[in-house]
């Protein structure tokens, strides 16, 4: 052990903990208020072991990280600034996919209209058609009848004239 722990009672009669050093016996670290009871003073000190322990592993990172290279860094800001890249061309991928699929909306309803137009035509084209094939029968009929109409006429003047 390289530390000797000392729990005491200070003048105010508050109990205080410090640990000392074995090499010299000078204060390495100390409680910073006075407890009530004993119990008080050593949850104090578990509570700065803890903290104290935190505080080593944290400059054992730190320690760590300042040994990086400055070509492990450069390369990991260099793979950082791919990933951001690669993640914009999807975004601006993604853009044009939105931006085409909107232009090919336009181009389908001009589409659909046309095709609506061209239907309306072939109707309006078959109905004219109808109309004249009706016309045309109208007319056929018309003509049958008058020929039906003309040749009893002309019968009739036949018997007419034979009376």
């Amino acid at each position: 052990m390289l530390s000797i722990l000392k729990i005491y009672q200070d003048t105010k009669k508050e109990y205080r903990w410090q640990l000392r050093s074995k090499a010299n016996n000078k204060i390495v670290v100390s409680s910073s208020e006075g407890f009530r009871s004993q119990d008080g003073a050593i949850e104090n000190l578990n509570l700065s072991a803890i903290f104290l322990a935190e505080a080593v592993t944290f400059l054992a990172d730190q320690a760590e990280e300042n040994e990086q290279t400055e070509a492990e860094r450069l390369a990991l800001a260099k793979a950082r600034l791919e990933d951001t890249m690669a993640k914009a061309e999807v975004v601006k991928a993604r853009n044009a996919a939105q931006r085409a699929n909107r232009e090919s909306g336009v181009a389908d309803a001009a589409a659909v209209k046309a095709t609506k137009a061209s239907v309306d035509a072939n109707i309006a084209q078959a109905d004219a058609s109808q109309v004249a094939t009706e016309a045309d029968a109208a007319s056929t009929a018309a003509i049958s009848n008058a020929d039906v109409t003309s040749k009893a006429l002309a019968a009739l003047i036949l018997e007419q004239g034979n009376d």
